[in-house]
């Protein structure tokens, strides 16, 4: 009886612990694997902004100010004159500045003021570029502050760069976890990094600014598991922009993003 009695709890106990014993584990656990992928689409630039400024100076205010305003007139003027429309032309505010000379301990003496005007065109054929430019410079510009090259399609080459950026994050991901023997599974997470330069979300300019000999800025990026397309120029530059030293080349709209895929 005795025995009988032990064998029965022995039999409870064995069936308590098999309801509270943890489920096997599937074999199918999950991981992550994270990558990055990076695009650009290079495209002939259609558009370029220019910023030129007008600088005046004299030791009499007034004489820079008429100096100035009769500059800036004939500027405006040339460049109306070229077939601009008024949307296209634009004039920053007057800035006036006084400049000193200090030696040998002597209280500080105006020299002359600086008297300088900024206008911004927008030329929307690029084929002209260098005969807007001299010609404002004829007519009494001088100086050559930024010139910006973009493109009006924007959004379109932007898309095209996000998608290229993707597949190479798929690639990166697939071409790991093969590698390691690892099944790569679906995305679980993607963000998008900027890709400002100073000017714009995305690196759309190319720029010379500081004078018209200045340091190429644009373009930017780096070809790590990089797609690089290149897009369909649009309208030729022309015969025009075959005969001057203009050359306007590419430039480039980026796109960088980061993928967590889920790994098996």
């Amino acid at each position: 009886m005795k025995s009988r009695i032990l064998a029965l709890l022995a039999s409870s106990a064995l069936g308590a612990l098999m309801a509270f014993a943890a489920p096997p584990r599937s074999g199918n656990a999950h991981g992550t694997i994270a990558v990055s992928g990076n695009a650009q689409v290079l495209v002939v630039p259609d558009q370029i902004e220019l910023r030129i400024g007008i600088l005046s100076y004299d030791p009499a205010l007034a004489k820079a100010k008429a100096d100035n305003d009769t500059r800036a007139s004939a500027v405006l003027s040339r460049l109306r004159e070229l077939g601009l429309p008024a949307r296209d032309i634009q004039t920053d505010a007057l800035h006036v500045q006084p400049e000193y000379r200090s030696d040998n301990n002597r209280p500080p003496e105006l020299v002359r003021y600086h008297v300088q005007r900024h206008v911004v065109v927008t030329l929307r054929n690029v084929a002209k570029f260098e005969t807007l430019l001299q010609s404002a410079l004829d007519a009494g510009a001088n100086e050559v502050l930024n010139i910006q090259f973009c493109t009006t399609e924007l959004r379109k080459y932007r898309d095209q760069a996000r998608q290229m950026a993707v597949r190479a994050a798929r690639e990166k991901a697939q071409l790991m976890t093969g590698e390691l023997g690892v099944k790569l599974g679906r995305p679980i997470q993607i963000s998008e990094q900027s890709q400002d330069y100073g000017w714009s979300s995305y690196n759309y300019y190319s720029s010379y600014g500081g004078g018209y000999y200045s340091q190429f800025r644009g373009g930017g990026g780096y070809a790590a598991q990089n797609s690089f397309a290149s897009a369909p120029s649009g309208e030729s530059a022309g015969p025009e922009a075959s005969s001057t030293t203009f050359a306007p080349g590419q430039i480039r709209v980026s796109a960088m993003v980061s993928v967590t895929f889920e790994t098996e």
